[in-house]
């Protein structure tokens, strides 16, 4: 088979049947839209095994330099049926439920595609995804947390699903609990619900505290920063120290109650959302940096 005579003896050099059958190849991906995230595929050389995401051009390069991976004449990842056992075998198998079988497949990798593309927006160019494989050296927690929504985004919700990961299905039962402003403890008990119905490995966290935990490192920081109760002053920079007000002389903190209270509680807090850190954010999403050049590079 093409894929695996590379490299021709005779002018040592790439066979023409080779790079033929990459420019085939490629375009076989492409035509697989589901599969296509931002422009990169899976690449199937012999050292990124259909783990990591490039750009065609690096895709090509890659299958030039390394070759394909091997025993990959099934192109599985990249969209083509996947020939079952039993089939070749000529058993008598419903052809829905193999054609059934490749569209799980194919939602699996979309689902993964989405999810994933969406986490290493959020972490930045600086982070490599692979390196946590690379590297012996243990990754710092901010990369940690990375790494384990990552897992999450490629892990079905249990065994068997083909239809959401954990991160998808917590991100959706989320978003509905902000579209229609539920309740913490509405969003947990429709959570325990939810829980019920699935099978007992299912990974969904088990209340709103660990969900948005699992999704927490998607958003974006804020800081809290104390307010006199009557809105005179902010308890910021120069005045961050301050036990009263400096307009009306009102107290920052709340007296302690007698059953032992430690911590000062604040009378009113402001959240403070930094915009350098959105706007960097804008320029770093892949769905958003093509509106943020607009005016350079389209206008």
């Amino acid at each position: 088979m093409w894929m695996y005579k590379r490299r021709d003896q005779c002018r040592k050099g790439l066979n023409d049947d080779f790079i033929v059958g990459v420019d085939q190849f490629i375009e076989f991906v492409l035509s697989q839209g589901n599969l296509v995230s931002n422009g990169q595929i899976r690449c199937p050389c012999s050292r990124c095994d259909n783990r990591r995401f490039h750009d065609v051009e690096i895709v090509k390069v890659h299958l030039y330099s390394r070759g394909f991976v091997p025993n990959y004449d099934q192109w599985s990842y990249h969209g083509e049926p996947v020939h079952h056992d039993n089939v070749e075998c000529g058993m008598n198998v419903d052809i829905e439920e193999v054609v059934e079988v490749n569209n799980m497949e194919r939602v699996n990798v979309a689902l993964e595609n989405t999810y994933r593309t969406m986490i290493l927006d959020a972490a930045g160019p600086s982070f490599n995804p692979n390196s946590n494989e690379e590297s012996e050296e243990p990754p710092n927690r901010y990369a940690q947390l990375f790494y384990e929504m990552l897992k999450a985004a490629m892990e079905p919700l249990y065994k068997g699903c083909s239809t959401h990961t954990p991160l998808s299905a917590i991100s959706r039962l989320l978003n509905i609990k902000s579209e229609f402003n539920l309740s913490e403890s509405c969003f947990n008990r429709i959570l325990q619900l939810v829980k019920e119905f699935l099978p007992d490995d299912a990974k969904l966290p088990i209340d709103y505290y660990k969900a948005k935990r699992m999704v927490r490192k998607l958003g974006l920081e804020y800081e809290k920063i104390d307010v006199c109760e009557n809105g005179c002053m902010l308890y910021y920079k120069e005045n961050k120290d301050r036990q009263n007000c400096v307009v009306c002389g009102h107290a920052r903190y709340k007296s302690r109650r007698e059953d032992g209270q430690k911590k000062d509680i604040p009378y009113k807090t402001l959240r403070y959302f930094p915009l350098a850190p959105r706007l960097q954010r804008l320029y770093m999403s892949s769905k958003t940096s093509e509106h943020m050049t607009w005016h350079h590079k389209t206008r």
